[in-house]
């Protein structure tokens, strides 16, 4: 097993660094809009692989009912699976 050089390793950026070098700090205008893009795009997956998995009908209702809720998809899922996860342990 190979020992890693924990000194090296600290200094290695985070992604949080590297997001705040491309996009800005966490609180300005550019940062807020790469979030709000960056979260639209992995709803879109989301919904995709639903798409494929999930029934034409009950896929729908789904993305009605979030767009009438007004949360993302996202949002919605790990809602439900942390309610999951309290009611299970």
């Amino acid at each position: 097993m190979r020992k890693l050089n924990m000194s090296k390793l600290a200094t290695l950026p985070t992604a949080n660094d590297m997001l705040d070098k491309k996009y800005g700090e966490e609180g300005t205008k550019s940062r807020a809009q790469f979030d709000a893009e960056s979260k639209a795009w992995y709803d879109s997956q989301i919904l995709g692989s639903y798409r494929i998995t999930m029934p034409k009908p009950l896929h729908d209702s789904l993305a009605a009912f979030v767009k009438e809720k007004g949360v993302s998809i996202s949002t919605f899922i790990s809602e439900l699976v942390n309610r999951e996860m309290k009611s299970a342990y």
